[in-house]
């Protein structure tokens, strides 16, 4: 038996499961938001305190994965927005899960949250208006659920059709840096979604991450979900989402996301800029870690060498190496189909960091030393990796 049939085996038995509602254990509406670590902390801190600001009542979780994600004076900053701290690894302990790191976060906070009915938003997520109306939105009330496109299609050459024993479907990819479920209707869904996230080792080979994971999985079980008809409005480095009349509801920065170290470029026609800048001011003036000033020159000397430097070998040891260009202005050339997408300057003052992400999250980071960037892969393998400057010909 090869590697793809054992994996249908198991997700065969997974799906043939009862999977009963243990009703006693949720009740009522929420918002998880993954927040975990300093870069994520201040995007969810943005995020809530809009949230908030909008008079959103709804509880609010943020969730993470051990202590070194979340600090007492990390839980202590958010106590005013009313909002519960959660160690994904403490809950580890009574619902075990295969791997449990950051992609496969989401759908095990979605299920083990006391919440019911969940609104599970990406940290960089900023909402234009309170999105509890969505609960009462008559295409979730019949589905249960509700997904929100990506830009993307699966192409129906992709291995993921055959392994899951799924016929083509040529619909949009699911973006989840929101998603509105029902735990009671989709209780079975949700566990074989998170069977299919406790392989990613196996799975993410094969689709981007989780979100491909809920898509794929609902069209396997024939479970219904809603989707509003208007896809995205893209701005620089962000998705905007829509309700179901076509309103902006969601303004996703997947790309640019907040820094609480460096400059935030500006995105125009990005909703309610300036009172998330105030937010990240406020946060800023009363966190430990964060740097007054913000216009530390060794972050700019650092950022000016890599755009001059331009071209590097890109090496994730073990695994394969390439040539790539990291351009001014963040863009990054790699060739067709490849995952790396944008660099930006990370870290701290006094340890900065490269970054380079994909369409969605980081994709690896990088410290400085002995003229190159070395550092890890942060999805699927976590190999190390390194970049060394390509010289010009003596």
């Amino acid at each position: 038996m090869n590697e793809v049939q054992e994996h249908q085996e198991r997700l065969a038995a997974v799906v043939s499961q009862e999977h009963e509602y243990p009703a006693e254990r949720f009740s009522g509406r929420g918002i998880v938001i993954c927040a975990g670590g300093e870069r994520y902390f201040a995007n969810g801190y943005v995020c809530a305190s809009v949230l908030r600001m909008h008079g959103c009542t709804l509880p609010i979780q943020f969730w993470h994965l051990g202590p070194g994600e979340m600090t007492q004076e990390m839980r202590d900053l958010v106590r005013h927005l009313d909002i519960t701290v959660v160690d994904g690894y403490q809950v580890r302990n009574t619902y075990p899960a295969r791997i449990l790191n950051g992609w496969e976060l989401k759908p095990y906070a979605i299920i083990h949250c006391p919440f019911e009915e969940v609104l599970a938003l990406d940290a960089d997520n900023v909402a234009v208006r309170d999105p509890e109306y969505m609960f009462d939105a008559e295409p979730y009330k019949n589905a249960g659920a509700i997904f929100w496109p990506d830009y993307q299609r699966l192409a129906p050459t992709r291995e993921i059709w055959s392994i899951l024993n799924l016929s083509y479907r040529d619909e949009p990819e699911v973006e989840s840096g929101q998603i509105v479920i029902q735990k009671r209707r989709c209780w079975r869904a949700l566990q074989v979604t998170m069977h299919l996230n406790e392989w990613s080792d196996f799975y993410y080979g094969h689709i981007h991450g989780d979100k491909e994971t809920f898509h794929l999985v609902w069209r396997k079980l024939e479970q219904d979900y809603a989707m509003p008809d208007r896809g995205i409005y893209s701005l620089p480095g962000t998705m905007c989402q829509h309700d179901f009349e076509g309103n902006r509801l969601f303004q996703h920065r997947n790309m640019h996301k907040w820094q609480l170290n460096d400059r935030n470029e500006r995105v125009p026609d990005f909703w309610l800029e300036d009172a998330c800048l105030q937010f990240l001011d406020e946060l800023r003036g009363r966190w430990s870690v964060a740097d007054r000033s913000v216009a530390d020159t060794h972050l700019c000397v650092l950022n000016n060498s890599i755009v001059q430097q331009r071209h590097y070998t890109y090496c994730r040891v073990g695994c394969d190496f390439r040539q790539i260009s990291l351009l001014e202005g963040g863009d990054i050339s790699a060739g067709d189909g490849a995952w790396e997408k944008r660099w930006t300057i990370g870290g701290t003052l006094e340890a900065p960091k490269l970054l380079i992400w994909d369409d969605h999250d980081v994709l690896c980071e990088f410290s400085y030393g002995g003229n190159m960037f070395h550092g890890q892969w942060l999805k699927n393998k976590r190999v190390p990796v390194v970049l060394l400057p390509v010289l010009p010909p003596s």
